[in-house]
């Protein structure tokens, strides 16, 4: 396998390159070992540290975005390959928007709510996991676009925050 390298980009705009290698995969200065489990599952060991314990992590992306589940956080990028062109995610950073197909678990909110920044709103559940929509910021739940149970696609629209 030869190298590869990639730029990711976090909601907060924050670039990271990434140096993928046989068995490697090196963010900055801090290097892990990795094993493929599957298409969308890796186990994650600090390259220095053989004796650490592995980290289980589940992938997936689509229109060029990727989501990385660890520990059971979600963390979200943008992904362009090096030399090449940025694609645009399908929902903006902070929106209240489905990250990936994923069915509704849970409505936390209520139109005409207020809520504070960080407040789950919505529960998804994707590849086994609960996924918790947290309001960007302090407002004022205006609508709630979905139903529990109702499968919804990337960039869905799942509720609306008014400041």
């Amino acid at each position: 396998m030869a190298d590869r390298t990639v730029s990711l980009r976090d909601a907060q705009g924050t670039e990271y390159r990434i140096v993928i290698s046989e068995g490697r995969v090196t963010a900055g200065e801090v290097e892990f070992r990795f094993q493929q489990i599957d298409s969308a599952t890796v186990w994650l060991r600090p390259a220095d540290e053989m004796s650490a314990r592995q980290t289980l992590a589940y992938t997936a992306a689509s229109a060029g975005v990727h989501w990385v589940f660890v520990n059971g956080e979600v963390y979200r990028f943008d992904a362009e390959q090096t030399g090449g062109r940025r694609k645009r995610g399908v929902a903006a950073a902070g929106s209240l928007a489905a990250p990936m197909p994923a069915t509704v678990r849970r409505i936390e909110a209520k139109p005409g709510q207020a809520v504070r920044r960080g407040d789950v709103l919505i529960v998804l559940e994707a590849m086994k996991m609960e996924l918790p929509v947290r309001a960007p910021a302090d407002g004022t739940i205006a609508r709630v676009n979905c139903r529990e149970g109702e499968l919804v696609q990337p960039g869905q629209e799942l509720a609306e925050l008014q400041p």
